[in-house]
């Protein structure tokens, strides 16, 4: 019994860690394209071409960022991660939290909506990437 609590304790920190690092890497891509956007789409929609586009330029920018983030931390802790399923775990979590946010009421309040896909889609992505079977390091 011992060794599966041991076993499982540096995977959960593990996963712990790697959604840290995704919550990170996915503000400051956040950020960056969520600017990007809104310089490319200023003056457009009326005058609200600006807004769509930080808005939705920072939804996609926290995604792809906390999937590289999510990988690049477990590049480094284990070695054995992939990029992609980072990302599907990500777009995934993403998704998940923009459907369900009518039906559980997330955007009735935006800190809400905004708490719910900072935690969610690094978490997805950890998830999803550390369920994959080990594969043999190059």
């Amino acid at each position: 019994m011992q060794s599966q609590c041991s076993a499982a304790r540096p995977l959960a920190l593990q996963i712990i860690l790697e959604a840290l690092a995704g919550c990170a890497a996915g503000i400051v891509c956040g950020a960056a394209l969520g600017f990007v956007a809104a310089r490319l789409f200023a003056g457009g929609s009326g005058g609200w071409g600006d807004l769509i586009g930080a808005v939705l330029g920072s939804i996609v920018g926290y995604t792809l960022g906390a999937s590289l983030g999510v990988w690049a931390a477990g590049r480094r802790l284990g070695g054995r991660s992939t990029y992609w399923l980072s990302l599907l775990g990500s777009i995934s979590g993403a998704a998940a939290v923009l459907l369900l946010a009518e039906p559980l009421r997330l955007n009735a309040t935006p800190l809400l909506l905004q708490s719910a896909l900072a935690l969610i889609v690094p978490l997805a992505a950890a998830l999803t990437m550390n369920m994959a079977p080990a594969r043999p390091s190059r």
